[in-house]
């Protein structure tokens, strides 16, 4: 009749396993998202920084100069970002996921508070390095 003692057959499907595929996926969204922090960062900063004082002196206004030249570096990098570069999107989630993290740990609460006393230099100066996933090297600096 029933044989209750017969083997099941192992499932050849992979059981809650990702694939490269979704790695990437998650990799590419994080990426994307990390950028966008980042930038969210530096606007609202910029933002503050204008409301806190409308005859800004040349020093300010090249302050918030060098903020808004950063945000088009990071809307380039964000463009740029592909689906299946794995590599420089862990690089990009490793560079800018410490940024966060400093930041969302800092004592100031309220950007307007972080806007008074200054946002630290490393926000607008810290970048990914691409160099080691350069590969035309030699075209780039016209030895080709």
């Amino acid at each position: 009749m029933f044989n209750i003692f017969k083997k099941k057959k192992k499932s050849t499907r992979p059981q809650n396993k990702y694939t490269i595929q979704q790695e990437k996926e998650i990799a590419y969204e994080m990426a994307k998202e990390y950028i966008n922090k980042v930038d969210g960062i530096l606007f609202r900063y910029e933002s503050n920084l204008i409301d806190m004082g409308k005859d800004q002196t040349e020093e300010e206004k090249a302050h918030i100069a060098w903020i808004k030249e950063r945000q088009k570096e990071l809307w380039q990098e964000e463009r740029n970002l592909k689906l299946d570069n794995l590599e420089i999107n862990n690089k990009i989630i490793g560079v800018y996921g410490a940024l966060m993290k400093e930041y969302f740990a800092m004592s100031e609460k309220t950007d307007k508070k972080i806007a008074k006393k200054g946002l630290p230099e490393k926000y607008v100066t810290t970048k990914v390095d691409y160099s080691e996933f350069e590969t035309d090297k030699g075209a780039q600096d016209g030895l080709s």
